[in-house]
C-alpha cells in the first residue's frame, strides 16, 4: 500500500480535477442536494446552483457543462457504456463467485506501478492527484482489471480458443496485398489481362496510374491486413485466394479497385494469437451482455 501521503490524498479528493467516473454520481448527488434545499414554497431563486468543478476568471466550469461537452463531442455514449461494461462484469464475477486475494491485488498492483515507474509513495500520490483521483480509486481500477482477466479465462477457456481457431483459420491469417485505383474499370480490366500474360508488371503499372497517392509510390503496396480491414466482398475474395492471384476490378467508394495478393501467412496458434482470440471472444461477449443489461 502507498504510505507517506496516502492518507492526506485521500482526504483531498477535491472538485477542481475530478474524473468521468465521478461526474455521474457527483451529478445525481448534486441534484438530489438542491432539491433537499428547497424550500416548501419554493421560488426559482432558491434552487441551489450546479456545483462547479472549477472556474475560468471566475465563470464555473459544471457539471452539467462537462456533461454537455462529452455529448456534443461524442465522448459521453462511450463513457456509459464503458461505465456499464465494469458493472456487467462485476456481476458475472460475483455470479460466477469470482474474487481477487488481498496478495493478489497488491502483487498486480506493485507491478503495475514499477512498470509506470511509479514504486516511490511519493511519485504515485502526484500522479493521482494530477489525474484528480485517491489511491483508493485507482486500487478499485486495478481490482477490476484482475477480475476481468479472470472471468475472461473463466468464460473462454483453452478448449473455447482452440475451437474458434479451428473454425476460423481462413479469417485469423494475414495477407500482404496492393492495390491499384482508377475512375474507371475498363483500363483496370486491361492492365490486370496483361499481367496475367506476363506482359506488364503490377507495381510499375501502379507507380504510373494508380490515383491513390499513398500507395502509388509504393508501387501499390497497401500493407498487412487482417481480416475485418476491408469491405466484406473484397475481404472474402482475397482470402480466398493464393499469392499473386489478382482481385478486381471492385467498385469502392466511387472509384474501381485492382487488387494483387502479395503474401499469405496462414495463422500459427501462438500465445499472441491465444489472447487475441480470447479477447474477441470476451468483447463479443461483454458488447452483448451490455446490451441486454437490466436496468
Amino acid at each position: 500500500m502507498v504510505t507517506g501521503g496516502e492518507q492526506t490524498l485521500n482526504q483531498q479528493g477535491g472538485v477542481h480535477d475530478m474524473t468521468l467516473l465521478d461526474f455521474l454520481s457527483l451529478e445525481r448527488s448534486t441534484r438530489s442536494r438542491a432539491r433537499s434545499r428547497m424550500p416548501a414554497a419554493p421560488h426559482a431563486e432558491a434552487v441551489s446552483q450546479p456545483r462547479a468543478l472549477t472556474t475560468v476568471r471566475g465563470k464555473p466550469i459544471t457539471v452539467d457543462d462537462v456533461l454537455l461537452y462529452l455529448k456534443t463531442t461524442g465522448v459521453f455514449r462511450n463513457a456509459i457504456y464503458q461505465i456499464i461494461s465494469i458493472e456487467v462484469v462485476m456481476l458475472k464475477a460475483r455470479e460466477l463467485r469470482l474474487s481477487v486475494s488481498e496478495e493478489e491485488l497488491h502483487a498486480y498492483s506493485k507491478a503495475r506501478r514499477e512498470s509506470m515507474g511509479l514504486l516511490e509513495a511519493t511519485a504515485m500520490n502526484e500522479y493521482c492527484k494530477w489525474l484528480g483521483i485517491t489511491f483508493d480509486h485507482w486500487q478499485k481500477q486495478i481490482e477490476i482489471e484482475l477480475l476481468r482477466q479472470r472471468l475472461k479465462k473463466t468464460l473462454f477457456p483453452e478448449a473455447r480458443i482452440r475451437e474458434y481457431f479451428d473454425a476460423h483459420r481462413r479469417e485469423l491469417k494475414t495477407l500482404s496485398v496492393s492495390r491499384m485505383v482508377l475512375r474507371e474499370a475498363p483500363p483496370l480490366e486491361e492492365f490486370a489481362a496483361q499481367i496475367r500474360a506476363g506482359k506488364r508488371d503490377f507495381s510499375v503499372l501502379a507507380r504510373e496510374h494508380s490515383l491513390e497517392q499513398n500507395t502509388r509510390v509504393a508501387g501499390g503496396y497497401l500493407g498487412r491486413i487482417r481480416w475485418g480491414m476491408l469491405p466484406a466482398d473484397v475481404e472474402k475474395a482475397l482470402f480466398a485466394s493464393t499469392a499473386g492471384a489478382l482481385v478486381g476490378p471492385v467498385a469502392q467508394d466511387g472509384y474501381w479497385v485492382l487488387y494483387r495478393v502479395d503474401d499469405v501467412q496462414d495463422a500459427e496458434y501462438s500465445d499472441e494469437l491465444k489472447e487475441q482470440i480470447s479477447e474477441r471472444l470476451f468483447a463479443e461477449w461483454l458488447e452483448h451482455e451490455v446490451r441486454i443489461a437490466p436496468a
